[in-house]
């Protein structure tokens, strides 16, 4: 009799931590959905699916603005190409609850791969759902229907893919990284943000290797740094895989260069911390800086991923999110035991 009191008891309390564990993951990806449900107000939207439309029509890419007599002579690229004729589609197949529709399956699609990643390091359950959904409220202002939800959700799925290579020691993981960029680079021109990662990424055996100065290469870091060099240089090489070729730097050079739309233009100023979201993404960042300040072993990666993260974050409200998945990830690598 004890014995079997003892199995029922076990029994309830396994089926009390189920039911916990399924409020739980409800409630979290509950989130997304709610923070899409409103009315589309982004001015953006409009042109991104015009342009889709021409290029369905004309069956190629326009190389000059089409809809502009000022820019009519000047090259254009559309580096969202891929984008436009999706939502384009949507919206021709569904209304303007095509666009509601797009953005709700990327936020849920961003979730999913933001929990795997955070699931990767084995933390508490309630604390990786904590932590997931305080990344996800952090990126609230941008889960609209624009191109940088590919960006963000194939941000999450590179860091997944590097920490997997990481913790298994099985650096042909890494494979699967030139065709995300290949597709990654016809889609948005923030894969720029996922190369200049890698790159980091690729650095980091080199830099930890000065920094320990060991002796003879016991840990193998020549071949990790060559390995990252290589696949570094096989996504860079995807990426000219799309309708432009080398012409779809040709924007990220006007960003450089040309600085003064960062006054003008509202989604590129820094973020103003007037409403609740931009308050998430700062104590996301103090809690990284936090979990940074009380790590033993710190590795470059991170570090850089933070500060990179940060950097572009408080230049750009546009680009909030990258700190935001940073900052998730350094505080789950942490507290994790990476």
């Amino acid at each position: 009799m004890p014995s079997t009191l003892k199995d029922m008891n076990d029994n309830l309390r396994q089926q009390e931590k189920t039911v916990r564990r399924v409020v739980l993951l409800t409630a979290l990806y509950s989130v997304p959905g709610l923070l899409v449900l409103v009315p589309i107000i982004d001015p953006d939207i409009w042109w991104h699916m015009r342009t889709g439309e021409w290029i369905v029509e004309h069956r190629a890419v326009p190389w000059t603005d089409p809809f502009s007599t000022y820019a009519g002579e000047k090259l254009w690229v559309a580096y969202s190409w891929l984008f436009e004729v999706l939502v384009y589609g949507l919206h021709r197949w569904f209304g303007l609850s095509g666009l509601i529709l797009y953005s709700l399956i990327m936020s849920l699609l961003i979730a999913v791969a933001l929990h795997k990643l955070v699931r990767r390091y084995a933390l508490p359950f309630s604390s990786e759902v904590a932590l997931t959904a305080a990344g996800l409220l952090a990126m609230k202002p941008l889960l609209s229907p624009r191109p940088w939800l590919f960006t963000i959700l194939f941000f999450i799925v590179e860091l997944d893919i590097l920490f997997a290579a990481r913790q298994s020691g099985n650096l042909r993981k890494l494979l699967w990284l030139p065709p995300l960029f290949l597709l990654w680079a016809n889609l948005h021109i923030q894969f720029v943000y996922g190369l200049f990662v890698l790159g980091l990424a690729a650095a980091e055996p080199l830099l930890e290797r000065l920094r320990r100065r060991r002796g003879p290469d016991t840990e193998g870091w020549l071949k990790s740094f060559l390995f990252l060099l290589l696949v570094t240089l096989a996504c860079g090489a995807a990426t000219l895989l799309n309708p432009y070729h080398v012409f779809v730097y040709q924007p990220v050079i006007l960003f450089i260069e040309q600085t003064g739309f960062f006054d003008y233009v509202g989604e590129m100023a820094a973020p103003k911390f007037r409403g609740l979201w931009d308050w998430f993404v700062l104590a996301t960042l103090l809690g990284a800086t936090f979990s940074l300040g009380w790590w033993r072993e710190k590795r470059p990666f991170l570090m850089l991923l933070l500060i990179t993260g940060a950097f572009l974050s408080f230049r750009a409200r546009r680009d909030v999110w990258v700190v935001a998945v940073s900052s998730v990830t350094v505080i789950a690598a942490v507290w994790g035991g990476e």
